[in-house]
C-alpha cells in the first residue's frame, strides 16, 4: 500500500513539475506585425545627388524567435517597407534645373507646367541576429534586437514631364530590383494578455547601402536617349509597428 501511495505521489509531482514547464517556459515565439516606416537622412532629403525623395510610408514584419537559453534568443525577420514618393518636391527641383538650363540659350523659353508620376520605394529584407529579453513586471518585458541580412530594394519609376514654350521635355526613370546589405536593431514592449499571446508595440531602425542601375530615358528636343545609370542610396529608416505573438 506505501509502495502505491509514493509510486501515486511521484506520478503527480512528475506531472505537475510537466505542467508548470509547458505553461512557463515557452521557447519559441512567432509575431506579426504592421505600423509606419519614417525615412531618415539621404533617403527622406529633397535636395542633391542622393536624395530620395521618400515619405512617411508603410512597414509590415513577421519574426520568427527561439530562446536558446534564458534571456538570449535568437530570430529571423521579414519585413516589408514602402514609401511613397515627394512628387512636388522631384518637380520643383527639376523644374529649377531645367530653367536654369533653358535660361542660357533663350530669354523667351518658360516653362508653362510640369508634372510628375512615381510609383514607391519598396524593401524587402531578411534578417537574422540575436535579442535579449528583459522582464519588467509580471506581464511586461521588453526585448531588444540586433541583426543583419539582405535586402531587395525597389527604387521608383518616375516620369518627369515639362512643357516648355508648347514642346514637351521628359525623362522617365525605370524600376528596378537590387540586393543590398541591411542591418537593423530595435526594441519591442510586450504584455502578455494570455498565456501564449502576447500584443506588443516595436520600433526598429533600418539601414540598407542601396546600389543598382537603371534605365534612364530622355524625349525631347528632337531625340530620344536611353542609357544606364547606376545610383547609390543610403536608406534609413524608423518603423514604429504593432503586433501580436504566439508563444509556444
Amino acid at each position: 500500500m506505501k509502495t502505491s501511495i509514493l509510486v501515486l505521489i511521484t506520478t503527480c509531482m512528475s506531472l505537475m513539475a510537466n505542467a508548470q514547464q509547458d505553461t512557463t517556459y515557452q521557447k519559441w515565439e512567432i509575431s506579426l506585425t504592421a505600423g509606419i516606416s519614417q525615412p531618415f537622412g539621404n533617403y527622406a532629403s529633397t535636395s542633391g545627388n542622393g536624395a530620395g525623395f521618400a515619405q512617411l510610408g508603410f512597414a509590415s514584419n513577421a519574426r520568427v524567435n527561439y530562446e536558446f537559453k534564458p534571456k538570449w534568443s535568437a530570430w529571423v525577420n521579414y519585413n516589408v517597407s514602402t514609401s511613397a514618393v515627394n512628387k512636388t518636391k522631384v518637380s520643383n527641383q527639376s523644374v529649377a534645373v531645367m530653367q536654369a538650363q533653358i535660361a542660357n540659350y533663350s530669354q523667351t523659353a518658360t516653362i508653362q507646367n510640369a508634372t510628375v508620376v512615381a510609383s514607391r520605394w519598396v524593401v524587402q529584407d531578411v534578417t537574422a541576429g540575436v535579442g535579449y529579453h528583459h522582464q519588467i513586471i509580471d506581464k511586461l518585458s521588453a526585448t531588444y534586437y540586433l541583426g543583419a541580412g539582405v535586402a531587395v530594394v525597389r527604387n521608383p519609376s518616375i516620369i518627369n514631364t515639362m512643357y516648355i514654350n508648347d514642346l514637351v521635355f521628359e525623362t522617365r526613370a525605370k524600376s528596378t530590383n537590387n540586393a543590398a546589405l541591411a542591418v537593423n536593431g530595435g526594441v519591442k514592449l510586450a504584455y502578455k494578455v494570455q498565456e501564449r499571446t502576447s500584443l506588443f508595440v516595436g520600433a526598429e531602425f533600418y539601414d540598407v547601402f542601396a546600389r543598382g542601375v537603371f534605365e534612364y530615358t530622355t524625349v525631347g528636343a528632337q531625340k530620344y536617349i536611353t542609357e544606364q545609370v547606376s545610383y547609390k542610396q543610403a536608406i534609413q529608416m524608423l518603423n514604429i509597428n504593432f503586433g501580436i505573438a504566439t508563444h509556444f
